[in-house]
């Protein structure tokens, strides 16, 4: 049961003050679903199983997302370390961030980087209508000197130890997207290049 079906089915229920002597509107209170997330993605035609995903609290989301990456370029899930994972042929350390489109843009967030976090690049998957499209980039570029004097690479709240957070938009000409692990060490070959773009 949502928040919503929970107020709906309480309101009768209710038998304070507030409620007997004033006309108080609730639905003030309950967001519309017409212009939440979800009906964005149902918009534009999203598949189910992106759906599925989409609806996910944040957590189990981002948990999801990592498993799927994982398993698509053979990484292995790492516990107790500064990064998320770890290719053990080509010995490269990843993080992995995961993120939806925002309610009525084509843009997202990755965030909760950590600046003490020991990753040679980052994995950024965003969830579209129709598919799980994975980029990478540098944890060198991401953390430059460029990108936080430019605030491109922003710390989250007043505190940078809060991690930090990119927009899509802000980094999309620095983003190769990747299918396979042969991408990924294309990439790392390159030196971090944007050449290899699709």
């Amino acid at each position: 049961m949502d928040v919503n079906d929970f107020i709906l089915i309480n309101l009768d229920t209710l038998t304070s003050s507030l409620m007997q002597d004033v006309k108080y509107t609730w639905k003030q209170f309950i967001p519309s679903e017409r212009n939440s997330q979800i009906a964005w993605y149902r918009q534009h035609d999203a598949i189910d199983p992106i759906m599925s995903l989409v609806r996910q609290p944040s957590k189990t989301f981002g948990m999801i997302l990592e498993k799927i990456i994982n398993d698509r370029f053979n990484l292995t899930k790492i516990t107790n370390q500064t990064y998320d994972s770890f290719s053990k042929i080509h010995n490269l350390n990843f993080e992995i961030k995961s993120a939806r489109y925002w309610n009525r843009t084509f843009n997202c967030k990755w965030q909760h980087f950590q600046l003490n976090y020991e990753f040679d690049y980052a994995l950024l998957a965003i969830v579209t209508f129709n598919d799980i499209i994975v980029y990478i980039i540098s944890r060198t570029l991401l953390f430059s000197d460029e990108f936080r004097d430019r605030k491109i690479m922003r710390p989250q709240g007043r505190d940078a130890n809060q991690g930090w957070w990119v927009n899509k938009n802000d980094i999309d000409k620095y983003l190769v997207r990747v299918n396979h692990i042969s991408d990924i060490i294309k990439y790392h070959h390159s030196g971090g290049s944007v050449s290899n773009r699709e």
